[in-house]
């Protein structure tokens, strides 16, 4: 009787579509192999940090296109270093009830090239003033806010490539 793991990785990537990804790279290598390069199911993983970035984070090989910051008082050093490891591929940066400096912003935008989508839910930046201004990605198109600091807002509107921006106060 034929297995799962024997259906070409077309018809694997098509099944997988309808599933959570992330426990399906744990199942056997082949799986993990076959989430791993594909560039659609890879879209549903993300690394989620909420405190001392797991090891498993720091030997991936994985392409994460996907980072979420969880609870977080002040970003912590290991935090800055593994999105600058895993940071090229990213297109998307939820930051989740988290207080930001203004410093590790910039590092993290300037880890991030390819940042499409930046979101921030009850999350406030520390050292923000109108005369600062922030080197953010140039690609970024889409911005959401929820209950987050509005002056952030006020630097980031002024994209050439921002295409919506989404805020709830």
């Amino acid at each position: 009787m034929p297995e799962l793991s024997d259906l070409p990785c077309e018809i694997l990537i098509k099944i997988f579509e309808y599933c959570k990804v992330l426990p399906l790279t744990l199942v056997s290598k082949h799986f993990n192999e076959v989430i791993g390069g594909s560039s659609v199911l890879m879209r549903n993983v993300g690394i989620v940090i909420e405190e001392m970035p797991e090891y498993e984070m720091w030997i991936s090989k994985r392409k994460y296109q996907k980072i979420l910051i969880k609870y977080q008082i002040n970003i912590l050093e290991e935090t800055l270093e593994l999105i600058e490891l895993v940071g090229q591929n990213v297109k998307e940066l939820v930051l989740i009830r988290s207080v930001v400096r203004y410093n590790d912003i910039v590092k993290i935008f300037k880890s991030l090239p390819n940042l499409e989508v930046f979101s921030m839910v009850t999350t406030f930046m520390q050292s923000v003033s109108s005369e600062e201004t922030l080197e953010v990605p140039q690609m970024i198109k889409k911005v959401e806010f929820s209950k987050s600091e509005p002056k952030f807002l006020e630097i980031l509107q002024n994209l050439p490539s921002l295409k919506r921006i989404n805020f709830k106060f």
